[in-house]
């Protein structure tokens, strides 16, 4: 009973790890600057996966191998020291370098950090926002709890004009892009 639970249990794993792989037109820079074009397959953070072409066998790229990637009109950057913590993990995953899609740039920089969540009860791919003021070059992951979500947005970006317009508007954290927008506007 244990060999089978233990079998259906890998095979599950394996079949949620293959399931995220979708290959794409993309290309990315190494640390040299030199670009390489191909298809990507953007798996979280820590990883992407590239092939030539797609008869070739992938090869594995982490962010300490390259500088930065595209796919379609998308970058994704490497960014450095921040943390980050899934739904359904009770702690905070310290990140030294790590991939982060591009949303907006301005006096706030808003990032997607996408996780690949997998504790052994739960497979799943969450994405997150990273917003960083100024920057100043910390991450600071946002809050889906809206007590929380609003405080951060107060404290981070310092704008009373916007924090009023946060709270009489009831944004929340699924508008993120919209309040960095207007932060953003000059």
């Amino acid at each position: 009973m244990r060999l089978t639970l233990l079998i259906l249990m890998s095979l599950f794993a394996i079949t949620a790890s293959a399931s995220i792989e979708n290959y794409q037109r993309g290309y990315y820079y190494d640390l040299n600057g030199n670009r390489t074009d191909g298809y990507i397959s953007h798996i979280d953070y820590s990883l992407i996966k590239f092939r030539q072409d797609l008869n070739t066998k992938p090869i594995k790229l982490t962010p300490s191998d390259i500088e930065k990637f595209y796919i379609g009109n998308d970058e994704y950057r490497v960014l450095e020291t921040f943390k980050i913590k899934p739904d359904f993990i009770f702690f905070r995953q310290n990140v030294k370098k790590g991939f982060a899609k591009v949303l907006l740039e301005g006096r706030a920089n808003l990032y997607l950090c996408r996780v690949y969540v997998n504790n052994g009860q739960i497979f799943d791919i969450k994405d997150y926002f990273l917003l960083e003021n100024n920057n100043n070059k910390k991450y600071i992951q946002l809050h889906k709890n809206i007590i929380r979500f609003r405080k951060q947005i107060a404290t981070i970006l310092n704008d009373g004009q916007l924090d009023e317009m946060v709270k009489k508007r009831n944004w929340r954290y699924n508008q993120t892009e919209l309040i960095i927008r207007q932060f953003n506007k000059p």
